[in-house]
């Protein structure tokens, strides 16, 4: 596997590619290409292409990340109470009013449904 360094003398070494072209040109005081030429429409489309790759890439703030963390495992922690939930309704150990109040604390239920007691009549 290679190494990081080894990696980045790579990529120095290929060609120096469009933009540093364009940095060249103005660096000389030379005019841009003209806006109907092939080298202004591949520098448009790649600045396009990267203004939508930074657009995607967000980075957050790591108070941010903390709290976007902590609210993840708050949630993965309240979805593996409802699926502890759901095996001991299956087993009879918990009533269906408690597991109605677990899916309605894991959002997996709309707070305006209600619980209703179905009475099973004996044959």
């Amino acid at each position: 596997m290679k190494n990081l360094a080894q990696a980045l003398q790579e990529l120095r070494e290929e060609k120096p590619g469009l933009w540093a072209n364009i940095r060249a040109k103005k660096a000389k005081g030379e005019k841009p290409a003209h806006k109907n030429s092939n080298a202004h429409k591949d520098a448009v489309k790649a600045g396009k292409k990267i203004n939508k790759m930074s657009e995607r890439i967000r980075v957050l703030s790591p108070e941010k990340q903390k709290a976007n963390d902590a609210a993840f495992d708050r949630r993965m922690a309240t979805l593996k109470d409802l699926e502890r939930g759901i095996k001991l309704h299956k087993a009879g150990k918990i009533s269906d009013e408690e597991l109605h109040n677990l899916k309605l604390k894991a959002g997996t239920i709309s707070a305006d449904s209600k619980f209703t007691k179905k009475e099973i009549k004996g044959k």
